[in-house]
């Protein structure tokens, strides 16, 4: 049958309320974005399954990085015989006042998707990281070129 086009706009309100929940600190209301078996998988390091879980992990990152924002491009959905999948990037960065801005991480999320009770939610969400985590929370650095004109 395919995704109609009403399918594609939720989706992607979908993938925006997960940044904009996570970013204000709204744990329930990002834990609401996934299914009941829903997961969050943070690809090489930890999962994390059930609207608790979930909560405490917003609530955690936003108290260890306050001032988190994630910044997600290039969203593609695609029909699936389960539901749909999708795949987006993402770069997260720490804005605080009177601080430089930092990078948290830059990476991509593979996406399932399910409905349930007639809403799209997050079946599966994993996040691979682009950068080593040696690279992490530093300042972004705007320096000159060392090309001459």
């Amino acid at each position: 049958m395919g995704l109609t086009a009403e399918d594609r706009l939720e989706l992607l309100e979908l993938v925006n309320n997960y940044a904009r929940y996570f970013d204000d600190g709204d744990g329930k209301g990002w834990a609401d974005l996934f299914a009941p078996e829903g997961r969050f998988v943070l690809a090489g390091v930890d999962e994390f399954k059930g609207e608790e879980a979930l909560s405490e992990l917003v609530r955690v990152r936003n108290s260890e990085a306050p001032g988190i924002r994630h910044l997600t491009t290039n969203v593609s959905v695609r029909d699936a015989d389960s539901g749909a999948t999708g795949t987006a990037y993402a770069l997260v960065l720490r804005v605080r006042p009177g601080e430089p801005i930092r990078l948290r991480t830059a990476g991509l999320y593979e996406d399932e998707f399910v409905r349930v009770d007639g809403r799209w939610r997050f079946h599966l969400r994993v996040f691979t990281a682009w950068l080593d985590p040696e690279d992490l929370d530093r300042p972004f650095s705007f320096g000159e070129s060392s090309q001459s004109s």
